[in-house]
């Protein structure tokens, strides 16, 4: 496949799915992260913050896109055809294949992010954050289980995505349908014994420990689980995914957890979005440096302020 070819594939892509908008994601994503974890003010806070609610909006328009475009795809031709190589390599099909693989990858990556925020978030008994997440967090996972379910058999080396999918290996599918829901029904149980125990024990729990320990812990594991079970299947060590790495249109692309689409960083709009996620990375960095500046400047202050007054009670007892 020459270059020219090479565009044409994507010519169905969004820009959306460009790699300025999907790294200004990931910027808005570290931010939260760092909010959550060493901003002292926001840290305790059950808030859902601007940039909370980008991080939640992208995953979520990529869901409503794929579906859309799954359904456009599908009436107007047998879409199946379209997603295997054997049916169909040409052009259309694979333009097809590329705007339906795009918002499926954004899915796949905050599916594979959510389970980190969800238990920083359930660990502090932020119930607001920690639901966020796990709605849609599971909301791009159902996306594996929405193709698996309208395509079934399609194999690694029949299917014109430019990557392999979790959908395409049933045992890893599996493993991570189980994993997220073990922690959706853990977190569920937990909740609901939580009221029981704040509303009907006559000893109450002030920190009411009891709704963020096992769901939290499970959140990590399955995590680790399908993060590494996902990049084992995607380069190639796995089942027949070195296939991949064989085709024409795959040569040298290596960011197999990127949407692939016909833009670059030069564009004008890329270029912007990356600048957006840079800065607001930075004033995130900066807020959490600051405040924690402020803190030990209060911390300092108050030690003094006690140190004063063991000093004045020690000279009142000598005297």
């Amino acid at each position: 496949m020459n270059a020219t070819d090479e565009l044409d594939r994507f010519q169905l892509v969004s820009s959306l799915y460009g790699p300025g908008n999907f790294t200004a994601w990931l910027c808005t994503l570290a931010s939260v992260l760092i909010s959550w974890t060493l901003h002292p003010e926001y840290t305790h806070k059950d808030t859902i913050t601007n940039d909370v609610i980008i991080t939640l909006v992208l995953p979520i328009i990529s869901a409503g896109d794929f579906l859309h475009q799954l359904l456009i795809y599908r009436d107007a031709s047998n879409l199946r055809p379209q997603l295997v190589i054997g049916a169909n390599t040409g052009l259309d099909a694979l333009s097809i294949a590329s705007a339906i693989e795009a918002p499926l990858t954004i899915c796949e990556d905050f599916s594979l992010l959510a389970p980190i925020f969800f238990a920083i978030a359930i660990n502090r008994g932020q119930h607001k954050r920690s639901v966020a997440f796990l709605l849609v967090g599971l909301q791009a996972f159902s996306l594996q289980i929405i193709l698996f379910i309208l395509f079934p058999g399609i194999s690694v080396n029949h299917s014109n995505f430019a990557r392999p999918f979790l959908f395409e290996f049933l045992p890893a599918l599996v493993i991570a349908i189980c994993w997220y829901s073990m922690v959706a029904c853990i977190y569920i149980i937990e909740v609901i014994c939580s009221v029981l125990v704040q509303r009907f024990s006559f000893a109450r729990d002030p920190n009411n420990r009891y709704r963020r320990r096992l769901s939290g812990i499970l959140a990590t594991l399955s995590w680790v689980v399908v993060f590494f079970m996902s990049t084992y299947l995607k380069y190639g060590f796995a089942g027949n995914s070195l296939h991949y790495m064989r085709r024409a249109y795959y040569d040298g692309w290596s960011l197999r957890f990127v949407p692939k689409s016909a833009l670059s960083m030069n564009e004008l709009d890329q270029a912007v979005a990356v600048l957006a996620g840079l800065i607001s990375l930075l004033f995130s960095i900066l807020g959490a440096v600051k405040a924690r500046r402020r803190l030990n400047t209060r911390r300092r202050a108050r030690n003094l302020t006690l140190e004063h007054i063991h000093r004045m009670r020690t000279l009142r007892t000598a005297n």
